[in-house]
């Protein structure tokens, strides 16, 4: 995946004061809280779409739709051993990934529903 969104900041990430925090919340309706899990959402959403496309970079590399399919390639014969083995490792631990920031978003949603209804 994408170091940026598992190492240090974006560049030009910055902070922003207090003052300026509540300005925008109050701009646009929300408090400081919503505000926050809205932002981790949307930021989890985007953790999402760079281990799909990761995903589609792996299998377009061997011209498979799944990481069972890169398995039997490899099985076969058709696929080199090194480094589609690690590339099928690397698949696996995306498809995990995936599953577990779409739950921690779903966890999200379903808390905010629950507190700002």
């Amino acid at each position: 995946m994408n170091e940026t969104l598992y190492g240090e900041p974006r560049a030009g990430w910055t902070t922003i004061s207090s003052d300026e925090r509540t300005r925008i919340v109050h701009h646009i309706g929300l408090t400081e809280e919503q505000l926050f899990v809205v932002g981790l959402s949307a930021y989890l959403k985007d953790m999402v779409r760079e281990c799909m496309r990761d995903r589609l970079t792996l299998l377009a590399r061997y011209d498979v739709s799944s990481a069972q399919e890169l398995e039997e390639k490899i099985r076969k014969g058709t696929a080199k051993e090194h480094p589609a083995w690690e590339d099928l490792i690397a698949l696996e631990n995306l498809d995990a990934e995936k599953r577990e920031l779409e739950n921690d978003i779903r966890r999200i949603q379903t808390s905010f529903q629950n507190r700002f209804k």
